[in-house]
């Protein structure tokens, strides 16, 4: 049982590809699709995740408007006054982090 170069491994061996920013996003699509409360917040969890350090990989993408447009539909999907506040704040998280991307690239 030998291990593999860029994959995770488990205590049984097991080998797994490590996540990137596009799993989570995919993760965050699935979870805000619910429209559960609790499941949404974890999609802004992961969303969080997603700007930070992964294993000592930085998985920061270029355009993220995807999971941030799928939790903005889930929390106003919700039809009540709690969803429309965290939408808004999700929205001015995400202007922030779209000015961030640019000023990176300048």
């Amino acid at each position: 049982n030998q291990k593999i170069d860029g994959l995770n491994h488990d205590d049984n061996y097991q080998c797994y590809p490590s996540p990137d920013a596009y799993s989570y996003c995919t993760m965050i699509n699935l979870l805000a699709q619910t429209r559960n409360e609790s499941y949404i917040e974890k999609a802004e969890e992961m969303l969080r995740n997603i700007h930070d350090n992964v294993d000592g990989k930085d998985v920061v993408m270029d355009d993220d408007v995807a999971p941030y447009n799928a939790i903005l539909a889930a929390w106003a999907g919700l039809s009540t006054w709690e969803g429309a506040i965290r939408a808004e704040s999700l929205l001015v998280q995400m202007e922030t982090q779209q000015q961030r991307i640019k000023n990176t690239k300048k």
